[in-house]
């Protein structure tokens, strides 16, 4: 009868070779245990960014290969300036244009007019996107305030908000937060609209089943409403973030002062299309960059997710 493996050990006799070598190809060939969880993981995440970023290149360069393409055909710059011209337009015109600056009576080149519009656009999205979350949540958590505001709220959707930019001029003149009325606008409904489309979906869902374990209505909006309607609202602010630099631009362009509205249409004037795709390539990289930054804080925020 064999005895268990390991009982000449507890019976106090030593081992024979035959055992030791047999014990010893076991360990040999157990296999190695498997590599970490969290480099795995890394490596996925690495992949999948050098995937991206080769595909975004690409379809860079075709985008460029097709504009060099159209400008050669047309060969004329007024119409369609090449890639190469706009590139040597954005240091020359960077800190000054002074042909504009002769129409306009201001100084100042692609990069004033840049900042100008930028630091409407966040002022404006910010208060926008403010707003609208915190009438998203109310509208969502209280019925009778859903359904005596949410028509007007419906109504205020469906207005194309480049319509509302001579009333705003009209009413407010031309300061700086009228330009950045249209952002302020289309921020508020849209964040408004997902907020509370997310609230109500969590109450459903989540906040019966917290307070039914106890959980006062205070712990349940902070731990479990909060948390739930993040990645929508972040979402909802990527997009009024991303419609903004458009919306700020008209307002400029309709009776604005400054920015990149107003230089547009002076270069516009003057026929100067190498220096309106300039600023329009330097604006969509910054917006670009706005973009980017918006997700790492929301990726920071909804952190739980993963």
């Amino acid at each position: 009868m064999k005895t268990p493996a390991g009982s000449e050990l507890v019976s106090g006799r030593a081992p024979t070779m035959t055992q030791l070598d047999v014990t010893s190809a076991e360990q040999v060939s157990r296999p190695e245990p498997a590599s970490s969880p969290g480099r795995s993981v890394v490596l996925k995440v690495l992949r999948s960014t050098v995937r991206t970023a080769l595909f975004a290149v690409a379809g860079l360069a075709f985008v460029i290969g097709l504009w060099w393409l159209f400008a050669a055909m047309i060969d004329n710059p007024v119409r369609l300036p090449t890639p190469s011209a706009v590139l040597d337009a954005i240091p020359r015109d960077f800190n000054s244009i002074p042909a504009a600056e002769f129409i306009s009576f201001q100084s100042g080149g692609i990069k004033q007019a840049i900042e100008y519009t930028a630091v409407s656009v966040l002022i404006g999205a910010g208060i926008g996107a403010t707003l609208g979350f915190l009438v998203g949540a109310f509208l969502g958590t209280f019925r009778a305030a859903r359904e005596l505001l949410g028509p007007p709220m419906i109504a205020l959707g469906l207005i194309p908000v480049v319509v509302l930019a001579p009333f705003l001029s009209i009413w407010f003149g031309t300061a700086r937060i009228v330009q950045a009325g249209l952002v302020i606008v289309f921020a508020f409904v849209t964040v408004a609209a997902v907020v509370q489309n997310a609230t109500m979906s969590v109450s459903g869902q989540y906040k019966d089943y917290a307070m039914s374990l106890g959980a006062r209505k205070g712990l349940v909006f902070r731990s479990v409403v909060l948390p739930a309607i993040a990645p929508p609202t972040i979402a909802a602010v990527r997009v009024g973030l991303a419609a903004g630099w458009s919306f700020q631009a008209a307002g400029e362009l309709l009776g604005g002062s400054k920015g990149v509205g107003k230089l547009i249409q002076t270069l516009q004037g003057m026929s100067a299309t190498t220096d309106i795709l300039a600023t329009l390539i330097l604006l969509g990289i910054l917006a670009v960059i706005v973009d980017g930054i918006v997700v790492l804080v929301g990726g920071w925020i909804t952190r739980w997710q993963d």
